[in-house]
């Protein structure tokens, strides 16, 4: 039984997918196929049930599982005390960032980076929440920052803080609005995206609970741009109360205060089958001090 074996064997198992598992692995699926069917003959069992919609696992595939990802855990550890006992973190890593690198700290981070482990080469990727956990998962990013998810069985979230959120309204439907409830608000257009976004689920389950629902939607595929349609008095928008204060300071938009404060968790991500590798282990070591003094 061989290494790359297993870890084709956990990729097509996560992705449900040959070929989406060869692209996580940078391979191709006919190499992927050929690791596991290898597998399935060394152990003398079927690991998958094969079909048009995709790999699921069969009873035995399912019973080996845990142990197999607990065999390639151990493999990570030991490469992990190897480098250790070198005295060295060496290699690239690649962060998400999911807003504004100044509120993020990453300078610092890059900056504490440097100074601790000189042959470590960091790269910052600005993207959102939802891409930065596509790309962790496809191994594309190494880490990232990100908002809201939680229970996800392949990824660790360190939280970080719980970053202040406001709802920020065009000025010139302020008389509208800044005396009125929820009611008054879905009367207008928001903000949205197609992609996940934590702060617009916050929004839904709002709405949900007093059973009302927005009535127009602007769509936008990113935070600048949520900014702008915003201030151009096209939508209602809901983000970082930093950067809402900086609309009201240009005169563009005022926050509705509603009845409750809202927040969302922002938190680093990496996958936790990498969670003893070496870069990782310094990456979020440095992280977690940098925000442990904030409020």
């Amino acid at each position: 039984m061989e290494i790359y074996q297993v870890k084709s064997f956990l990729a097509v198992v996560e992705e449900e997918s040959v070929t989406k598992a060869a692209k996580r692995l940078y391979t191709t699926p006919p190499s992927v196929s050929a690791h596991v069917k290898a597998l399935e003959e060394e152990l003398g069992i079927r690991l998958f049930e094969r079909s048009t919609k995709g790999m699921k696992l069969t009873s035995e595939g399912i019973s080996i599982r845990d142990k197999a990802e607990r065999l390639l855990a151990a493999a990570v550890e030991i490469s992990t005390q190897a480098a250790s006992l070198r005295g060295q973190v060496l290699g690239g890593l690649e962060i998400g960032l999911n807003c504004q690198p100044s509120f993020l700290k990453a300078s610092e981070l890059a900056g504490r980076l440097r100074e601790e482990h000189p042959g470590l080469e960091l790269n910052f990727v600005a993207s959102d929440s939802s891409r930065i956990i596509d790309a962790i998962r496809t191994e594309t990013l190494d880490a990232g920052f990100v908002y809201g998810y939680r229970g996800l069985r392949d990824l660790e979230l360190e939280q970080l803080a719980d970053v202040p959120l406001s709802i920020v309204v065009p000025m010139q439907w302020r008389p509208e609005i800044e005396d009125g409830d929820w009611d008054a608000l879905v009367r207008h257009p928001w903000v949205y995206t197609n992609l996940y976004c934590a702060f617009l689920v916050l929004i839904d389950e709002e709405l949900q609970r007093r059973g009302l629902s927005p009535r127009s939607y602007v769509k936008s595929t990113g935070d600048d741009m949520r900014y702008d349609l915003v201030a151009k008095g096209l939508g209602i928008g809901v983000m970082e109360s930093h950067k809402a204060d900086r609309l009201v300071a240009e005169g563009k938009a005022f926050v509705w205060k509603g009845d409750r404060p809202l927040s969302c968790v922002l938190s680093f991500a990496y996958r936790k089958s990498r969670a003893n590798e070496p870069a990782i282990v310094a990456a979020t070591a440095l992280t977690k001090e940098l925000w442990s003094n904030c409020p």
